[in-house]
């Protein structure tokens, strides 16, 4: 079961048009009420429409089954006119690769040499076109595939025979700094600031070398408007390389924290640094931040010298032949900052990032840090509850359209993206997110696979399989713990793909919205190599509840003889009537304890959650939400509570519970963690859709806008004409508050529809 192991990817970007077999919103559909209650029949269109979908699905795995592919093709963009698409085989097989333009006529490409691993490199492509591809093993062949080109956010090419500038003295020390910049610092994606930028020349060297955008800044007007001239000359100008005048350097219109790369044109020329050392340290960003400032051995000493002391700020002198550089790097995270590393924030369902640096009142201490891309195109409609982003280690990572993207949370840069068809998940109160991360991968369930990307790069490193019966068996759950990659085994065809119309806003509280995904197998894979350390199999393992945490992984097991006989996995009151919540131990899958769980008939959502030595279960059933919480080392009952929903629809009545301050926050309640006292705390009243997450000090959900509670000061406050999704789309970390746009689809009046970051004032 060892992982298979892929060469280098570019950059990439998914079209949220891939699926070809997806039904489209009907006059019909949508005319369905938004607020449909508890008894009313399901809609006879809405029967036909899931029959029709689930014979598309059948008939697009079967076809992929077929053709011998293993899930689906991946692609990636580079440079905005080229894309490459890869494919797995099971077996070393020829295949050919089809593709044809709107209008046009398909274009054949074959590889008679068996191979498992295939790619194709795409040239000459089109901006803004809708293309279509196929893939054909013998007399079998794929669905047809989408690759749109509107949705390339790769950065833009620079032309290789542009010249701005004439060859002088100076012209192999630009080029020699240059290349020894991008080499010593290893960064190539992202945004370079120029201080003393003068023409533009160090920039402009700096941007045909690496994925960068570089901004130039400079107190001399004169060489700023001579740059820029020569520049637009050359038409390489305003995409990649921008050229500002500012009076003082110490004084730039920009964010602090928002820099992977500094350097100085100027330094290089021989002029010493005009941006203060200070100046230069804070707008580093944090993991990996790193400026090389040039100049002569006694300047750069003193220039350093002159550096107060800051935390997270490493600095030293290099020397490196006749070159001499000044380097400060900032190679940690901000202290008290948090991650989202799960659908819940972490891998015990807390729905918290533990951020201490987010709080405070929009517009007052939390001020924007970045927006920008990904719009709403990129992203699904708001209102189908799938995974929202996650962000770790600098980087937030938003799940779009069949697509993952991944930003630089500090400045909003789209450093990689990849398509691949059908593999958003939907619903997934009623089952369990499709993504994880930690700080050097991404880990994505896609079909039979968990796939795994280098969070840095997008490059595809490894796939971990579900089973090994030939793709009987989806990736179900995906978390992590330490060295090892959790998942779980889920029969093909019960995973929610819908995304079109009101019957995919799923927030019923009977009916097929509520039907909970079961995993046949519960497992643990080695993350180095794949290999599979155990397998669980003692009954129905029921997705929305696995939490991890203590060592341990804890989920709801229905040992219903009506639920494992059934050959569906999408299963309602026959899954609770033998429910148990049990406990194993994540290094060697040993059963550690379990105990019996008194289920309601059919809960509408239920979830299980990991803090500090407890595990506690929340039910969601006819009214009410019922609170379980046990001793995690014993399965010890330790107290219970319940209360009533604030309604019964919106998601008022799927709310996940959030730990933080040591209470559970369950909309309208609050509780104390360890001892199940109600807290007296007045919840916010909200009467729109999502659910709450939070952080170390700060709540923050959607009401009719994006909105925050700060629990130091019991202040609520709004982001006016803002909104995330129906679900699960403003997290924080990283020190910041982020907001990727996923409010595409709404028809309400909330016109904003840009991603955000924000970030506390402060001084670090």
């Amino acid at each position: 079961m060892a992982s298979v192991t892929l060469p280098r990817l570019k950059q990439a970007l998914p079209s949220h048009k891939t699926n070809c077999l997806a039904p489209l919103a009907s006059p019909e559909t949508l005319a369905v009420t938004r607020n449909r209650r508890r008894g009313q029949p399901i809609p006879l269109r809405r029967c036909l429409r899931l029959l029709s979908l689930g014979l598309a699905v059948c008939l697009a795995l079967s076809a992929a089954a077929s053709a011998q592919l293993i899930d689906v093709p991946w692609s990636t963009f580079d440079g905005q006119t080229r894309a490459t698409v890869c494919w797995e085989t099971a077996e070393p097989s020829p295949t050919v690769f089809e593709i044809v333009a709107p209008g046009g006529e398909w274009t054949v490409r074959r590889n008679d040499e068996p191979t498992r691993l295939h790619s194709v490199t795409l040239t000459d492509l089109k901006r803004n076109t809708e293309y279509h591809y196929r893939v054909r093993l013998g007399e079998q062949t794929t669905p047809e595939y989408i690759l749109d080109t509107e949705y390339d956010f790769s950065v833009p090419e620079l032309p290789l025979d542009a010249a701005p500038f004439p060859r002088d003295a100076l012209t192999a020390a630009y080029e020699r700094a240059a290349r020894e910049i991008l080499k010593r610092s290893g960064i190539d994606r992202g945004y370079c600031l120029d201080l003393g930028c003068g023409e533009g020349r160090l920039s402009y060297e700096i941007a045909r070398r690496a994925r960068l955008r570089v901004v130039g800044f400079s107190t001399n007007r004169e060489a700023i408007d001579r740059g820029r001239k020569q520049l637009i000359a050359q038409g390489v100008y305003g995409s990649r390389v921008t050229l500002r005048y500012v009076p003082s350097l110490d004084q730039l219109p920009l964010p602090d924290l928002c820099a992977n790369l500094i350097v100085s044109g100027e330094a290089v020329a021989g002029a010493a640094p005009s941006a203060s050392a200070e100046a230069v340290a804070r707008k580093l960003r944090p993991c990996g931040g790193r400026a090389y400032i040039g100049g002569s051995d006694a300047g750069l000493r003193g220039w350093l010298t002159a550096l107060p002391t800051l935390q997270g700020i490493d600095s030293r002198l290099l020397s490196a032949g006749t070159s001499r550089w000044a380097v400060l790097e900032r190679p940690g995270p901000l202290p008290g900052a948090g991650e989202w590393t799960h659908a819940y924030g972490t891998a015990g369902q807390t729905a918290n990032s533990n951020d201490e640096l987010v709080n405070g009142v929009p517009g007052k201490t939390l001020e924007v840090q970045w927006f920008g891309l990904p719009g709403p195109n990129a992203m699904l409609d708001r209102q189908v509850r799938m995974e929202g982003p996650l962000s770790a280690n600098g980087r937030l990572f938003a799940l779009g359209w069949d697509r993952v993207m991944a930003l630089d949370a500090y400045n909003g840069a789209i450093l990689w993206s990849v398509e691949i068809p059908d593999s958003r998940r939907t619903n997934i109160p009623r089952n369990c997110g499709n993504a994880c991360v930690d700080t050097e991968h991404l880990f994505l369930a896609v079909g039979g696979h968990c796939w795994r990307f280098n969070a840095a790069t997008g490059e595809r490193e490894a796939t971990y399989p579900a089973d090994e019966t030939g793709g009987a068996y989806e990736w179900g759950y995906v978390g992590l713990d330490g060295d090892r990659l959790l998942g779980s085994a889920v029969r093909v065809g019960n995973m929610d793909r819908e995304y079109a119309g009101w019957d995919a806003w799923f927030d019923d509280i009977t009916g097929p919205d509520i039907l909970c995904v079961g995993s046949d197998t519960l497992f643990a894979d080695r993350i180095a190599d794949g290999a599979r350390l155990w397998t669980h199999s003692g009954g129905l393992v029921l997705n929305p509840t696995v939490a991890i945490g203590y060592g341990r992984v804890f989920f709801l097991e229905s040992h219903s003889a009506a639920a494992t006989a059934s050959p569906v996995r999408k299963l309602g009151a026959e899954a609770w009537s033998d429910v148990w919540l049990a406990a194993l131990e994540t290094a060697t899958g040993a059963l550690l304890w379990e105990q019996r769980y008194e289920a309601p008939t059919q809960p509408t959502v239920t979830y299980v959650v990991y803090h500090a030595g407890e595990v506690g279960v929340v039910a969601s059933y006819q009214g009410e939400y019922y609170v379980t919480v046990r001793a995690a080392d014993t399965g010890d009952a330790l107290w219970e509570a319940r209360h009533q929903w604030r309604s019964d629809n919106h998601g008022h009545h799927i709310q996940h519970p959030v730990i933080a301050q040591g209470r559970v926050f369950l909309e309208p309640n609050v509780y104390d963690w360890k001892t199940g006292a109600r807290i007296d705390i007045t919840f916010p009243s909200r009467s729109k859709c999502g659910t709450i997450t939070g952080a170390a000090n700060l709540l923050h959900y959607r009401d009719y806008n994006d909105e925050v509670w700060d629990l130091n000061t019991d202040t609520q406050t709004e982001f006016p004409g803002l909104r995330s999704n129906c679900w699960l789309g403003l997290i924080s970390g990283n020190g910041l508050l982020m907001s990727p746009v996923s409010a595409g689809g709404c028809s309400c009046q909330w016109p904003v529809y840009t991603s955000l970051a924000y970030r506390v004032k402060d001084d670090y």
